[in-house]
């Protein structure tokens, strides 16, 4: 059960100055400073799928404390949440994990609908400096 209080105030408001994302070119996403909201979790469950095997199929992120809100993500991607930082951008951790080494379009454009969902629900948050410059 998510606790609500001060934490849910400034996932609210973290909600609410993710709207400016929705107007940022792929470049300015690929080119922010992308940071885990304070209580940021990330779970992950596995699965097998013919009894031997077992694979990741999601993972759940989430904040606690917080809203309540939660969303699956590719596990691909969790490496790269767990690397952000206040002072990367968002395409330079990428390229450390080498997770677009190909610079594939289709990996990029998988990428990028996380993380504009990441931060569209208060997630993940943009630096400052990277929202009013967009």
């Amino acid at each position: 059960m998510p606790e609500f209080g001060e934490s849910a105030s400034e996932h609210t408001k973290a909600i609410f100055e993710a709207m400016d994302v929705a107007m940022m070119s792929d470049s300015d996403v690929l080119e922010s400073r992308l940071m885990a909201g304070p209580g940021l979790r990330i779970e992950q469950q596995y699965a097998t799928y013919d009894g031997a095997q077992f694979a990741v199929p999601a993972a759940t992120v989430s904040l606690e404390p917080g809203l309540g809100v939660s969303t699956l993500i590719d596990p691909d991607h969790v490496p790269v949440v767990l690397s952000l930082r206040a002072d990367r951008a968002l395409v330079d951790v990428v390229a450390d994990l080498d997770l677009a080494s190909s610079h594939d379009g289709a990996t990029i454009a998988n990428l990028l609908r996380t993380f504009r969902e990441l931060i569209s629900l208060g997630l993940v948050l943009v630096s400052e400096a990277d929202l009013k410059g967009s």
